[in-house]
């Protein structure tokens, strides 16, 4: 391969990423903007009265992107949670949504939002060897040593 083909295809390779970035960033700025626009409509979300309540419901964004409830339902319940108790707090509020589908939507978003950074202080960290048994929290939650901490463990799977 001579080297302008070389150059070439690392150009294309980072167009590629570039648009790709995009799409994140304008699917972000998108969110954002919706947001203020509630807000400055009045219809913005109230700071959590009631942080590890075990109900999300009470003031859950449903009109609002899926990252935004996403951060919501991590910030109300404050502790680690399993993709599985995600989509079910996600689910009351998209009743007509499949719950597999759902399950695997969350778990994209979420991974996206971690690299991207779109949620501020996103982990995740693995139960088990088991992929399925990811727990998805804050980065305030865990130990300097990246365990999490006792008051934020996730509730045994059912």
């Amino acid at each position: 391969m001579e080297e302008n083909d070389i150059v070439t295809e690392l150009l294309l390779k980072e167009e590629t990423s570039l648009k790709s970035t995009i799409i994140q960033l304008n699917s972000r700025l998108d969110d954002v903007q919706r947001e203020i626009a509630n807000r400055k409509k009045g219809k913005h979300l109230e700071s959590i009265s009631s942080k590890g309540s075990a109900d999300a419901s009470k003031d859950f964004p449903k009109n609002a992107s899926m990252l935004i409830q996403l951060d919501y339902i991590l910030t109300s319940l404050d502790r680690f949670l399993y993709n599985e108790e995600i989509t079910s707090e996600i689910i009351k509020h998209r009743p007509a949504k499949d719950f597999k589908w759902l399950q695997k939507r969350v778990s994209s978003v979420l991974s996206g939002a971690k690299k991207s950074g779109a949620i501020e202080g996103l982990v995740n960290t693995q139960m088990s060897a088991s992929i399925q048994d990811t727990v998805w929290g804050k980065k305030h939650q865990l130990n300097e040593d990246g365990s999490i901490k006792n008051q934020y463990l996730p509730k045994a799977k059912s």
